[in-house]
């Protein structure tokens, strides 16, 4: 779980906007919460009830673009 403090709702929503083409990419998409200037993401594989390699995979590219932010 990542939880993300954007500063205000348009933030948040640039964050999750920008996450989106992402998971879209790779075909595994996340779990995301959004609040006023907070956004909660999870990744897990639900069909395993676990991480799996695609949980990395995707939690490393959200990772990096939250580098460029």
């Amino acid at each position: 779980m990542c939880v993300v403090t954007r500063g205000d709702f348009e933030g948040s929503v640039a964050l999750v906007n920008a996450i989106a083409p992402i998971a879209q990419r790779l075909a595994h998409h996340p779990d995301i919460a959004i609040s006023w200037s907070r956004v909660i993401v999870r990744v897990s594989t639900h069909e395993l009830g676990r991480l799996s390699d695609k949980d990395a995979v995707l939690a490393k590219e959200i990772e990096d673009l939250l580098l460029t932010l």
